[in-house]
């Protein structure tokens, strides 16, 4: 269907298209201007991608930290190269779902893609060093390689790619590769042409899932942790069990409202619509994006049980935004000029709720970062501090407060305490007088201090209530990981 009608209006739809790419780059660019400050998450990828050996960096799957390593030299910073991944990524979403609207709704896909241009959320992702915008694009590309049927061996080809990219992104795509394995084996045994395909796929994905045998060290610092919190849930009384329940059974009621947040009102209600609607061309719909719907519903059941929040939710979004494209569709048939205008202020109120949503209460963190790095030249400290992206942008290496780290006799080494956090256990001089910070950052920063240790050895420092801990009999009930800990205090 795309093809033909390419063909037959070629162009209205390569007008279509850079209409699409054109709404879907502006807001995401002009994001990134205004997003100087990066969630915490990006600081691993960006040590991932310089090869970093904290556990940060190692627990970081390696596709998006091999492009921003391949995108730094163009754009001159690991932030501005990490930002400039997520932007193209999630730029050619839209176009994706473009495509997917035309093999599946065909009407309603230039809606839906208009809807994936201004979504909010997922605006604000495509600026940041996060891996949501890329997930997302391969997300819609397998979705879109295994829609049409009989599948080719071209589009085998693609769909196993970008199942196996998928699973080199984040964890979960794991659970979308094996989904899409199962489809594409049924498929084959059902009907001979498409075993071809099956075999492309199956190859293509393999190869790709065997880049994570390298990663077999990580894998079993993984198990060791597991294995380890198992001790420590060894002691815990069999009253804590209705707590667990309990919890786990808040993040499932909570989901379907984290699912609505992260579409943000208009396009959850648009898609409400077109559910309402659907029943006239509901064989299609079930037909073409079956698998889509049985995956995005696997995402959903899985974070709604591990990790209900919206930014994860998102990934399970792309099949209720086709049908945002129905209902909207719907509302300019039926009233078309009261549903168009409707319509088109409820995308432009999308635009505007993303550029109101910036971290702009974060920015004394950049400034107090680079005020150290002012201060500590042309020397790289060691900053014991909870924050990464503190360290980050002061150049230096940090300290988890709460481990012990041994350091050269001559290092620098500065212990910032946050407002909130506990107290260092060794006084010094305050040195946040000395730096160079706007009244703003000072109002936020009352309370902190930063101290410089002069004594050398092991730095990092537990807090008070693991140092009750570390104390015997105590020690005895901690997990085995804890017990080392505190054993090397």
């Amino acid at each position: 269907m795309p093809a033909v009608a390419v063909m037959r209006r070629p162009r209205r739809w390569a007008g279509l298209v850079a209409l699409v790419l054109l709404l879907a780059l502006v807001p995401r660019a002009l994001l990134v201007e205004g997003t100087r400050v990066m969630a915490p998450d990006g600081v691993g990828y960006i040590e991932a991608s310089r090869g970093g050996e904290d556990g940060a960096a190692k627990a970081r799957l390696p596709l998006y930290p091999a492009l921003i390593a391949l995108a730094r030299p163009w754009a001159g910073d690991a932030q501005t190269a990490g930002q400039l991944v997520s932007l193209i990524a999630g730029s050619l979403f839209p176009l994706a779902v473009l495509l997917l609207g035309l093999v599946t709704l065909p009407r309603a896909a230039p809606l839906a893609a208009l809807i994936a241009c201004v979504l909010p959320l997922h605006v604000r992702l495509s600026a940041d060093v996060l891996t949501e915008a890329l997930y997302l694009l391969l997300l819609a590309v397998t979705f879109l390689a295994l829609a049409r049927r009989p599948v080719t061996l071209a589009r085998g080809i693609v769909a196993g790619a970008s199942a196996g990219l998928l699973s080199l992104t984040r964890p979960e795509g794991l659970l979308v590769a094996g989904l899409a394995c199962l489809l594409v084996l049924r498929r084959a045994r059902k009907e001979g042409k498409e075993r071809r395909p099956a075999v492309a796929f199956l190859l293509c994905l393999l190869a790709l899932l065997s880049v994570h045998l390298f990663r077999l060290d990580h894998l079993g610092e993984t198990l060791g942790s597991f294995t380890t919190t198992l001790e420590g849930a060894r002691g815990l009384s069999r009253s804590a069990a209705p707590g667990a329940a309990s919890r786990l059974l808040a993040g499932v009621i909570r989901a379907p409202w984290e699912f609505a947040s992260a579409l943000d009102p208009v396009p959850f209600a648009l898609g409400g619509i077109g559910l309402l609607v659907l029943p006239k061309r509901r064989r299609r719909f079930v037909k073409r994006l079956g698998f889509p719907v049985v995956a995005s519903m696997a995402l959903f059941v899985f974070f709604a049980a591990v990790r209900p929040g919206e930014r994860y939710l998102l990934q399970a979004t792309i099949p209720w935004i086709l049908l945002g494209g129905v209902g909207a569709r719907a509302l300019v048939q039926r009233w078309p000029r009261a549903g168009g205008l409707a319509v088109a202020l409820g995308l432009v109120a999308c635009l505007v709720h993303a550029g109101t949503e910036q971290r702009a209460d974060k920015l004394w963190m950049r400034e107090l970062g680079e005020a150290i790095a002012v201060w500590s030249a042309p020397e790289r400290p060691v900053l014991v501090t909870t924050s990464s992206r503190i360290a980050y942008y002061a150049g230096a290496r940090r300290v988890d407060p709460a481990s012990a780290t041994i350091v050269p006799d001559d290092a620098l080494v500065l212990e910032l305490t946050l407002p909130g956090e506990d107290a260092p256990l060794r006084a010094g001089e305050d040195l946040l007088p000395q730096l160079s910070l706007d009244a703003a950052s000072r109002a936020t920063l009352r309370g902190a201090t930063l101290i410089r240790k002069v004594d050398a050895g092991k730095v990092g420092a537990l807090p008070a209530w693991q140092q009750e801990r570390c104390q015997a009999p105590t020690l005895r009930t901690l997990p085995v990981w804890q017990q080392e800990r505190c054993q090397m205090r």
